[in-house]
C-alpha cells in the first residue's frame, strides 16, 4: 500500500494498493492512475515559476454513468479531472 499526499485533490491521502488486502473507499488508485497522480505532482513540484499565478486542483472522477462523461468522445469517461 503506498499514500499519495498532494494538495491539490480532495482527498488525502490518495491510496494506491497492489493487492486487494483490504477494501478501501473511495476506491484505490491503480497502477496508471498512481503514475499519473504522482507525474502530476512531481510536475507541480518542479515548475513553481510556472504555478505562481495559477492554482491546480485534481478530482478522482466517479464510475461510469455516475461521472463526467463526454458524449461527442464516444462517451468517454476520464479517470481524472484537472482544473
Amino acid at each position: 500500500m503506498k499514500a499519495i499526499w498532494f494538495g491539490r485533490h480532495l482527498y488525502e491521502p490518495l491510496l494506491y494498493l497492489d493487492q486487494n488486502i483490504v477494501e478501501i473507499s473511495p476506491v484505490a488508485l491503480n497502477k496508471g492512475e498512481r503514475y499519473l497522480v504522482e507525474d502530476v505532482k512531481a510536475f507541480h513540484d518542479g515548475a513553481p515559476v510556472f504555478f505562481a499565478d495559477k492554482e491546480l486542483y485534481v478530482l478522482r472522477n466517479l464510475s461510469k454513468g455516475r461521472g463526467v462523461g463526454f458524449f461527442e468522445a464516444g462517451n468517454f469517461h476520464p479517470d481524472f479531472i484537472l482544473g
